[in-house]
């Protein structure tokens, strides 16, 4: 808003696709957040706070954990035309952004 303020030209497609890597890095980090929070019995179905859907029995944690991966998947394919005009220091940091909304809860050492 404020590049159009100032009266720069937006480029609607590479926008477009910057909303939908954040989107789906954040989609994809709380759905997999969920499944390692079950995993290690982080979350109650009786606990305070928002429903928990895997401890409620409401989704299974297998297909919370593929959805999950698909929204990062979908983030790395957003990722790519923003890459190609931007260049490979973005796609890395994009990359790497991807990398931390997995492993916020996931692996031996979440963040």
């Amino acid at each position: 808003f404020v590049a159009y303020s100032e009266g720069i030209k937006i480029q609607w497609f590479l926008l477009f696709f910057t909303l939908c890597l954040a989107a789906c890095i954040t989609l994809g980090t709380n759905l997999l957040n969920d499944v390692y929070d079950a995993q290690r019995g982080a979350d109650r179905s009786k606990g305070v706070g928002f429903l928990k859907v895997i401890t409620s029995g409401i989704i299974a944690q297998r297909q919370l954990h593929i959805l999950g991966f698909a929204f990062l998947g979908c983030a790395f394919l957003f990722a790519i035309p923003l890459a190609i005009h931007g260049g490979v220091t973005l796609f890395f940091f994009m990359v790497l952004s991807i990398l931390c909304g997995y492993c916020y809860t996931a692996g031996p050492y979440p963040i």
